[in-house]
């Protein structure tokens, strides 16, 4: 049962796109429900009390409820020779009601042990329609080629694992500086649905590495929105399903997400009986649920119910001529 108070993100957006459709804006974070926000910084102090450097802030990995330390902090999206790259892919919804613009997307980034300077020369990025290396899985945009990096910039945030968790946490350390890597998108458009955005990093230095930081994400995700990575391999590259592991070995993966702001302009979209059919064919669902559809869960907490109808009923007719 979700609280009345709770934050309706998505529906948010769609809202906002109705009374003001020009205007550039942070549409949504991964990791909060705040849009500008990337949902890395932790404070000053580290759970085990330790201080950052003046004007500094940690990205400390989470804890479960049990007290097992999250192990995954970021996600490799880089070159390995002699093979193909590695690249890594994360779900993006669009909402009933909303059709976007998209001109910049931010991911954040570390390399270890990388100094003063940006770490990364290029990027690129491609958006799918459908999880990427699945069948009728297509590309709406990008590709592995073209740079669409601008210049990275240092995040004055420091990547660290649980420091208190299970098992005894591990100690601060100033080796993973975060720094936000923005992706410029020639104002791309995109009509409600879900899609996947897949990103790979070149370091600026050969041989060196770049990890797209995790993040819990704001969504409650299925195991089939889990974000993806391509892993290659002497007999060819492939794509595999991420799952959050503990450092305590008992605990279950859980989805993972990776850190991401999208901005651009929303404007209205068509919401009409067919997203009426869609949703109630949903209700009730979760995650789970042979019929639960992400794109409907409007308020992403992880269950599709009488809310949700609430909120698409509010939107009804918006955007239709």
């Amino acid at each position: 049962m979700r609280h009345a108070a709770r934050r309706l993100p998505l529906l948010a957006v769609a809202l906002a796109a109705i009374s003001a459709p020009t205007r550039a804006n942070d549409l949504v974070s991964q990791g909060s429900e705040t849009p500008s926000n990337p949902g890395l910084a932790t404070g000053a102090t580290t759970a085990s009390g330790a201080a950052a450097p003046a004007g500094a802030q940690w990205s400390e990995m989470p804890s479960d409820i049990g007290g097992n330390a999250a192990a995954l902090a970021g996600v490799a999206a880089h070159p390995e020779a002699p093979f193909a790259s590695f690249r890594v892919a994360d779900t993006l919804i669009v909402p009933p009601g909303s059709r976007w613009t998209v001109s910049t997307i931010s991911f954040y980034a570390y390399q270890p042990g990388a100094g003063a300077a940006p770490p990364f020369a290029s990027g690129t990025i491609s958006v799918w329609r459908g999880r990427p290396g699945a069948a009728n899985s297509t590309v709406v945009f990008g590709d592995t080629t073209t740079n669409r990096l601008a210049s990275p910039t240092r995040m004055n945030l420091y990547r660290i694992f649980n420091t208190s968790g299970l098992p005894p946490g591990a100690g601060a350390d100033l080796s993973r500086s975060l720094w936000r890597v923005d992706f410029s998108l020639p104002s791309v458009a995109l009509g409600p649905g879900v899609y996947w955005l897949d990103v790979g990093l070149s370091p600026a230095q050969a041989g060196g590495q770049a990890f797209l930081a995790t993040v819990k994400p704001a969504r409650v995700k299925s195991a089939n929105e889990s974000a993806v990575q391509l892993r290659p391999a002497p007999g060819g590259s492939a794509w595999a399903t991420l799952g959050e592991s503990h450092i305590f070995p008992f605990s279950p993966p859980n989805p993972v997400g990776v850190a991401y702001i999208v901005r651009g302009t929303a404007a209205p979209s068509c919401v009409n009986f067919i997203d009426l059919n869609v949703l109630l064919a949903a209700i009730p669902s979760t995650p789970n649920s042979a019929n639960w559809d992400p794109l409907y869960d409007l308020n992403g907490d992880g269950e599709i119910n009488t809310e949700d109808l609430i909120a698409l009923l509010s939107m009804y007719g918006s955007g239709c001529s």
